[in-house]
């Protein structure tokens, strides 16, 4: 199983919003001058994100775009799902009745089924125990483990052009607990 590229910028993108004061916006204009894609990638990014409930979508001129709930309440499963759907990682498409379609014999059928629907079962065994795991770790957790060991996560305006991307790292930054 391989997740894109939209899944890591969409954690860059949800990384932002964490760590936006929470009273701002992120404008749709920062967050292309932030991550590099194009301004339509972004927005159909975000455009999955907000239809998931992730994020919020905040109209007018001071507008943009915030998370729709703390980030110790989303998940990175809720995350993975939001930008790539649900992943299977072994969509069964019928391979092995098809490959000994002309097989004859009393069991030849029913070997032929099972087969399939074992190795189905294998993976959709795997599948929910990723599902779990990520279900487990929500975007708090990932920010935390990055900026550092506390429980708390700077407060910066990544509208003001002045923000630099390492400001993230300094001590002398508004904290905001996660929620």
């Amino acid at each position: 199983m391989k997740l894109t590229k939209s899944f890591e910028q969409g954690v860059c993108l949800m990384a932002i919003l964490a760590t936006q004061a929470k009273a701002i916006p992120v404008s749709s204009r920062t967050l292309q001058r932030r991550l590099p894609t194009s301004m339509t990638y972004s927005q159909k990014l975000l455009r999955k994100l907000v239809v998931a409930g992730i994020v919020k979508s905040v109209p007018g001129n001071s507008g943009g775009f915030t998370l729709a709930r703390p980030v110790g309440q989303i998940s990175i499963l809720e995350v993975v799902e939001a930008l790539e759907g649900r992943i299977d990682s072994f969509p069964s498409t019928g391979l092995f009745s098809a490959i000994f379609a002309g097989q004859t014999g009393a069991n030849a059928h029913q070997a032929i089924t099972t087969a399939d629907q074992a190795v189905h079962r294998i993976f959709m065994t795997a599948d929910a125990v990723w599902r779990q795991v990520l279900s487990e770790v929500n975007i708090g957790d990932i920010i935390d483990r990055v900026i550092s060991s506390h429980r708390h996560l700077p407060q910066l305006d990544w509208n003001d052009p002045g923000v630099e991307t390492n400001a993230i790292f300094t001590i002398n930054q508004k904290e905001v607990t996660d929620d």
